[in-house]
């Protein structure tokens, strides 16, 4: 069975959907903001990875990210706005990953905007990344 970009998009909505149901995670409640943060950034690079294979450009290196932003924005219209919602995912998985409490703290609400847009881009990528 190989790897599918869209498979780092199911864990998160897993852990989205278990969540939702609340105590359905058998982890104790300590660690649910770990949670919250992992689906976050898996959702991003579900995202990230899907886009950038199917755009044809697969953008490597420290700027990878940068690079595909700039290039779905630079083509305008729908690509546009892939990139953005793109680099939003971007920097909501930033401070998931990187920023502590109190400056950032994870919540439930962050992830289900972080999951509305993940399915936002599938839907677009979709259409223009048959």
């Amino acid at each position: 069975m190989s790897f599918r970009p869209k498979d780092f998009g199911k864990v998160a909505e897993e852990i989205y959907n278990a969540l939702q149901q609340s105590g359905t995670i058998p982890i104790s409640n300590t660690v649910i903001e770990a949670w919250i943060r992992t689906a976050i950034s898996r959702a991003y690079y579900s995202a990230f990875l899907l886009i950038n294979e199917r755009s044809g450009k697969k953008f490597h290196g420290k700027r990878a990210h940068e690079d595909l932003v700039n290039y779905l924005k630079g083509k305008r219209g729908i690509y546009s706005i892939i990139g953005t919602k793109l680099d939003a995912l971007r920097r909501n998985r930033i401070k998931a990953d990187y920023w502590l409490p109190p400056k950032y703290t994870a919540i439930l609400k962050n992830l289900h905007w972080t999951m509305l847009t993940l399915y936002d881009i599938f839907a677009k990528v979709k259409k223009c990344f048959p």
